[in-house]
C-alpha cells in the first residue's frame, strides 16, 4: 500500500453547531492537500469565523508507511500554537500559550498506540479500509496539543443507512461523558468522506478559564475521495 501522487486537491465545508435548534453555520472550513515526492501527504485545514482571518488551523503531515509525522495547530485569538514530531513512537511537543508565559515549552513522550487527531482519522480509515468493513476494531493515542498529552481512543465502523460510518470514541468514560463520540461518514464502497459529526478543532475560553469546545455538524461541500491518495 503507498500514497500515490496527485494533484493538489481542495474540500470546503458548513459547520452547524450540535447544541443548536436553527440551521445556522457557526464555522466555515477549508481544507487543502498534497503530496510531496517522498510520499507524504500534507493537509492544512483552516476555521473561519467572522472575516477572512482563521479561528483555527490544524497541519498535518502523515505517510501510509509512518502514519502521523507532524502536527500542528494554531489558535490566534487564545494565543495558543502547538507541534508533534513523532517518529517510531517517540513524540516531542512544543507548546506555546498563556500557560507557558508564552514561551516555547518542550516536552518528550512515548505512544502507546499510534498517534492520531481528528485531521488524520479520515487518512487512518482509508489505509485500514477493508478492516474496518470486515469488523475489526483499532486504537489509537489521540493527541492533545494542548495540553501536550495524548488518550487512548477506540475506532470500529458499521454500515449505516448506506453508508460506512467511522465512529471514534475516547476509552476514558470520563471524555465519553464530555464528548461523546466523533463520526465519519463515507460511501459504503469506498473511502470517500461526505460529513464528520463530532468535535471540531476550534475552541473558545470562558470567563472562569475553562474552555468552551464545539460539537458540530460538518458538511462537505465538495465529496473528499480518499482512494485517490491512499492506494488499496
Amino acid at each position: 500500500m503507498s500514497l500515490l501522487t496527485v494533484n493538489n486537491l481542495f474540500a470546503s465545508a458548513k459547520s452547524y453547531d450540535l447544541t443548536l435548534q436553527n440551521p445556522r453555520p457557526t464555522f466555515s472550513m477549508t481544507m487543502s492537500l498534497s503530496v510531496d515526492n517522498q510520499s507524504v501527504l500534507h493537509i492544512c485545514r483552516k476555521w473561519f469565523a467572522v472575516g477572512q482571518d482563521p479561528v483555527a488551523t490544524e497541519t498535518l503531515a502523515w505517510s501510509v508507511a509512518n502514519g502521523l509525522q507532524r502536527l500542528e495547530m494554531a489558535q490566534p485569538s487564545l494565543n495558543e500554537t502547538g507541534l508533534l514530531f513523532h517518529k517510531s513512537g517517540e513524540g516531542e511537543f512544543v507548546l506555546s500559550s498563556p500557560k507557558t508565559n508564552l514561551q516555547r515549552k518542550t516536552k518528550t513522550n512515548r505512544f502507546t498506540y499510534e498517534p492520531a487527531s481528528l485531521l488524520s482519522i479520515p487518512f487512518e480509515v482509508a489505509k485500514r479500509w477493508d478492516a474496518l468493513k470486515a469488523g475489526e476494531v483499532f486504537y489509537f493515542d489521540y493527541v492533545v496539543l494542548k495540553v501536550q498529552a495524548h488518550t487512548k481512543i477506540k475506532v470500529q465502523a458499521r454500515i449505516e443507512n448506506d453508508q460506512l460510518v467511522v465512529k471514534v470514541t475516547p476509552a476514558s468514560w470520563f471524555w465519553r461523558l464530555v464528548f461523546g463520540s466523533t463520526r465519519f461518514y463515507f460511501d459504503k464502497d469506498k473511502p470517500v468522506l461526505r460529513k464528520i459529526n463530532g468535535l471540531i478543532e476550534p475552541r473558545d475560553k470562558k470567563h472562569n478559564g475553562k474552555y468552551k469546545e464545539y460539537l458540530a455538524n460538518v458538511e462537505l461541500e465538495q465529496e473528499l475521495d480518499l482512494s485517490a491518495l491512499v492506494k488499496l
